[in-house]
């Protein structure tokens, strides 16, 4: 076993297969000598809930959100420590979650993962592919959203601008709503196979 904490004191103990099997990142720090490791613990850098909400994907292979108020921010600050944590088989849930949900990704919450996360990654692309199709000049932004609208990095407005220029007049169905399996990550039928959720304890 292992401990998980967070800087606000939550803290429980997991099997430390579970976390190789999922991640190479984990693999390599519990058996390649990292300090954490040797002190059996791994300090995760999530709040409470959104660290509740890993370790019961971890144990069930399915996003049981932290809460009722669970939205696209918790699904983001996911993404982003599954990418960092090179956790691909978290990575594809939070995406078919956020695609299956049909969200609202305004400025001020998309900021994070679009500073976070490379262009190459399939959660800015998928960002970028929203706000291509579904993006209105109709709709009047807030204060709040002029403000994150100047935190966006000048790449993601440029794609964007150009996903606008090239959008169909006759708006068919878009590729962040009727296609998510691209935004998965899909390699091969193996790979596919090495991610998904197994119960390790059967």
């Amino acid at each position: 076993m292992i401990e998980l904490r967070t800087t606000c004191g939550w803290e429980v103990l997991v099997y430390k297969t579970l976390l190789c099997h999922y991640s190479k990142y984990y693999e390599a720090a519990i058996f390649g000598g990292f300090q954490e490791a040797k002190n059996d613990h791994f300090d995760l850098g999530l709040n409470k809930p959104c660290a509740e909400w890993f370790v019961k994907w971890l144990y069930s292979g399915k996003l049981i959100g932290p809460g009722a108020d669970a939205g696209t921010v918790e699904l983001f600050q996911l993404y982003i420590f599954a990418d960092e944590r090179d956790i691909l088989a978290l990575r594809r849930d939070v995406m078919t979650r956020l695609s299956g949900s049909d969200p609202d990704l305004p400025y001020h919450e998309i900021a994070l993962p679009i500073n976070a996360l490379p262009s190459s990654s399939p959660l800015y692309k998928f960002i970028v592919a929203w706000h291509s199709n579904h993006w209105s000049p109709d709709e009047s932004d807030s204060g709040k959203q002029d403000q994150a609208y100047e935190d966006l990095p000048k790449e993601f407005l440029h794609l964007v601008m150009r996903g606008l220029v090239l959008r169909p007049v006759s708006r068919p169905s878009c590729a962040c709503c009727a296609s998510p399996c691209g935004f998965h990550e899909h390699k091969s039928y193996d790979e596919w196979q090495q991610s998904e959720f197994v119960d390790l304890f059967l």
